[in-house]
């Protein structure tokens, strides 16, 4: 079928919009269970809903603005591609397998980024020794969250050093089995002694190792070459490189739970942390 007379492609984009989109955006929201006209917009879920969806008389600007908030306001796109959120499978091997787990996720900045690689990334975690999946409460991770807000999320964002040392501090009985790549032992065993303090804990300097490499430079070279796969020259992967990353958010994983609760971020792409930034 030939265009008609009237065709432009703004108004077929947000015609086929409408449509399209809109099933999406009440797919999303099929748990509200009321008309467009009938939403409450002092309850939020309901007032998140309605700026969402797409209306006939919608410019251009804002069709797009209701698509991002869409995207970057809701977990629909988090949904989609889920976030590996460490192991969510834990392999059976203690006692405090199925304990809650924590998890501290650091990355580096986009802009600090070697060219040819990604950004580095890091995870700390420690379980909740006290805690089982049938006793751990929202109240409890969100108390939790908050702590972690406040002691890695304010400003911009605790900062890590990591390197070609690795740290070690393993405390079962407490829930503790860190394993750090650090720039030096002051920068691993500093950010071990704010996670025990965070939780109420004091360091065991007893239970601290650390590991050194000679020729640390050698073994781990900051530019290792490259190498062609698929016919393709590709930049070999770094091993302990010496870069910072900046913590970012912080989940718990809770056996049974098919996915990871998110408890605080430092940004908006996570709107359902229990603690918001």
């Amino acid at each position: 079928m030939p265009e008609p007379d009237n065709f432009t492609p703004t108004e077929q984009f947000q015609d086929v919009n409408k449509r399209v989109w809109n099933k999406l955006v009440k797919e999303y929201f099929r748990d509200v269970n009321k008309l467009e006209s009938d939403l409450d917009l002092t309850t939020p879920r309901q007032a998140l809903l309605k700026a969402c969806l797409h209306k006939e008389d919608d410019s251009l600007l804002l069709t797009i603005g209701r698509m991002q908030l869409f995207l970057h306001g809701t977990t629909y796109t988090r949904d989609q591609f889920p976030i590996v959120a460490g192991s969510l499978l834990d392999d059976v091997d203690t006692s405090v397998t199925y304990r809650p787990k924590i998890t501290l996720f650091f990355v580096e900045d986009a802009e600090d980024a070697e060219a040819g690689y990604k950004p580095a990334d890091m995870e700390v975690s420690f379980r909740l020794i006290s805690e089982t999946s049938s006793t751990i409460t929202e109240a409890e991770l969100r108390s939790i969250a908050t702590k972690i807000k406040a002691n890695f999320g304010t400003g911009s964002g605790k900062i890590f050093k990591k390197g070609r040392k690795l740290i070690y501090y393993l405390d079962r009985a407490k829930g503790y089995n860190f394993l750090l790549r650090s720039r030096d032992l002051a920068e691993g065993k500093e950010l071990i002694r704010e996670i025990l303090t965070m939780n109420g804990d004091t360091l065991d300097t007893s239970l601290l190792k650390v590991s050194e490499t000679d020729d640390e430079a050698d073994a781990y070279p900051y530019n290792p070459g490259t190498q062609v796969i698929l016919g393709k020259r590709k930049s070999k992967p770094r091993r302990r490189p010496l870069v910072n990353v900046r913590f970012k958010y912080a989940y718990a994983t809770v056996h049974g739970y098919n996915k990871p609760i998110y408890l605080y971020s430092r940004s908006s792409f996570i709107p359902d942390a229990l603690v918001q930034f």
